[in-house]
């Protein structure tokens, strides 16, 4: 029933994959893709004994596979793991890995396939915001043109830790599903931006805002002229951290949302 085992993620995730070849005791070799990287997950008599996942080996690697949301898999019998690295049993292997699917069951109904696309909400959200500094590098490439697939190739972080922070957004109401209106990137600069935030960190600090503004861009290597919007995230995480007092970061963060929903 397993010999030509092979399918989509998205249909048959890993941790049901392991399930079934588990307790049909078989031998061999895993293949994932996700279209960008492959990986390997061996079994042993239906135990699993080595995962490998770029530089990751052993648990992490397989820890790293389980939450993979989209992706190939084909079984190849019969094919020895090049090593041993995990040595915890597959029970307890899948047990621990089950909270983390039964968390992306849930997230799955909001971004079943990362061919999705995301855009800033509309609607203020209620209550204040406070960002943390994941959320504001995810929230600044939300911008109704990327898809969730593109957003995780430009962070370069794993596929659930980016879906995760999506649907924390979206569920504070920060973010909804759109649609692309155009094919092309967008390529807008980050000139009126740093503007907005010089303005609105003179009303917070007084008028060394600017100074500090322009320090921070110094320090993370670039120049006000060309500053890229990708690094805008990053940019408002640091200056927003010269901010002491709780609330008025708070309101710091809410007012730079409201000016990158506008942008």
């Amino acid at each position: 029933m397993t010999e030509g085992l092979k399918g989509s993620l998205t249909q048959l995730p890993l941790i049901q994959v392991l399930h079934l070849l588990n307790s049909n005791g078989r031998t061999g070799r895993i293949a994932l893709n996700d279209g960008s990287r492959s990986a390997s997950v061996y079994l042993r008599l239906g135990s699993v004994v080595h995962a490998e996942c770029g530089d990751e080996r052993g648990l992490d690697a397989a820890y790293t596979l389980l939450n993979w949301i989209q992706g190939d898999f084909t079984f190849v019998p019969d094919v020895d793991a090049p090593e041993e690295s995990i040595t915890v049993s597959t029970d307890q292997l899948l047990e621990e890995a089950a909270a983390g699917v039964e968390e992306w069951e849930v997230i799955r109904d909001l971004i079943p396939s990362t061919d999705i696309v995301f855009s800033l909400s509309a609607a203020r959200p209620p209550g204040p915001i406070a960002l943390q500094p994941d959320e504001w590098q995810v929230l600044v490439h939300v911008d109704g043109f990327q898809s969730v697939g593109e957003i995780i190739a430009r962070l370069g972080w794993e596929q659930f830790t980016v879906a995760g922070v999506l649907y924390r957004l979206a569920t504070a109401g920060l973010i909804e599903v759109g649609e692309k209106t155009r094919a092309a990137e967008q390529t807008a600069g980050a000139g009126q931006l740093l503007d907005r935030l010089d303005e609105e960190f003179i009303t917070v600090l007084g008028p060394l805002g600017p100074e500090i503004v322009s320090e921070e861009i110094a320090a993370l290597g670039e120049s006000r002229e060309a500053f890229p919007r990708s690094k805008m995230a990053e940019l408002v995480e640091r200056v927003g951290a010269q901010i002491s007092d709780q609330r008025r970061r708070s309101r710091f963060q809410e007012i730079m949302v409201d000016v990158l929903s506008s942008s």
